[in-house]
């Protein structure tokens, strides 16, 4: 089995699984956020096994749910699809205040050469994806359990001393509005998932995926790419030393495109709707929404939507929250700069 150790977040992670290839993904992945640690003093504990036949072993004292999960106290054992194709088996449970997870994914190794070898699909993908089941979901609950930060899909720059967070669904804008900040002499936060807490947004510390149409200029040094994966995006990495570790919400804004430009401030209220709603359609966190139901049979005293809202407006409390309406046909350069001028004429 493979090791490694590294920080998403504040939270210590151990992973050991059995496959070279995912190993060599993950160091390139977290190359920046490696540390010296050891299993027992690590948040999450996670295992990974590619086997032929994959199952759990039996635990005593679990009740059966239905279908093929099983639950009791502080444990609990399901199998999920990932990307709905791949099932994966999971077993979690918790030791004190660590999570543990045991994973079963079954290797297909005929299939595998096939679809990666022959017909030169990126099995980089699969990865990054499964990443996202193995390291993201799980960090994104026990922040939410022990640390109250909750996951917005959002980007999050610095500008003259004020954090704004840029919150909405894909396409509309919010990277491009993020490197138009970003060009101006901005410092990044995050890209496109921020954890968000009641004084601070951290960074998700995801890898971004790139279209290699965009203009990569903008985001020079602030990334780096971690290899040539040969794909639509390639992936990319946040610079070490260069990403800011968290930032103050001073600006909350909610861009989409209509018939004119237009910004409007909205209340408290409305801005911790939208930003629930819209982080929670998008692919990565919808799929999260359904990973969480999961591991809170782990602890059945855990209200999420209750800490959630409490923890968004403790947030908002001094930050200036805005709907945002560009107009497509106008050009990014053109909006940007009248939303610069309606931000900081106010």
């Amino acid at each position: 089995m493979k090791e490694i150790f590294f920080k998403v977040g504040n939270c210590r992670v151990y992973l050991n699984n059995n496959d070279r290839g995912y190993h060599r993904f993950l160091e390139s992945a977290f190359a920046h956020q490696r540390i010296e640690a050891e299993p027992g003093n690590c948040d999450l504990c996670i295992s990974l096994d590619w086997c032929k036949n994959p199952t759990i072993a039996s635990v005593s004292g679990l009740s059966s749910l239905g279908g093929s999960t099983l639950a009791g106290e502080h444990s609990v054992i399901t199998v999920m699809k990932i990307h709905r194709k791949h099932k994966i088996w999971f077993h979690a449970h918790i030791e004190g205040s660590r999570l543990r997870l045991d994973f079963r994914l079954k290797s297909k190794p005929a299939e595998d050469f096939f679809r990666y070898k022959l017909l030169r699909k990126p099995i980089e993908q699969f990865y990054y994806i499964l990443t996202y089941h193995l390291v993201y979901y799980p960090t994104f609950w026990y922040s939410e359990k022990y640390q109250q930060r909750f996951p917005l899909h959002a980007s999050a720059v610095n500008y003259r001393d004020k954090g704004i967070l840029i919150c909405g669904l894909e396409g509309v804008g919010k990277t491009m509005l993020a490197l138009m900040f970003l060009r101006e002499g901005a410092e990044l936060c995050t890209d496109n998932l921020a954890l968000l807490g009641r004084q601070y947004a951290y960074p998700c510390q995801e890898l971004l995926r790139i279209h290699k149409s965009e203009d990569l200029k903008h985001w020079l040094g602030h990334v780096e790419p971690v290899h040539d994966s040969g794909l639509m995006k390639g992936f990319y990495r946040p610079k070490k030393n260069v990403i800011k570790e968290k930032i103050r919400p001073d600006i909350l804004l909610f861009p989409e495109f209509g018939d004119k430009f237009a910004v409007q401030e909205i209340s408290k209220e409305e801005a911790r709707h939208r930003a629930l709603i819209l982080s929670y359609l998008p692919e990565e966190l919808a799929d999260y929404a359904r990973y969480r139901l999961f591991l809170e049979l782990l602890d059945k005293q855990q209200d999420s939507r209750a800490k959630m809202e409490g923890t968004i407006d403790e947030a908002l409390k001094d930050c200036a929250c805005y709907h945002v309406q560009m107009v497509r046909s106008d050009g990014l350069e053109s909006n940007f700069r009248r939303l610069k001028g309606k931000l900081w004429e106010k």
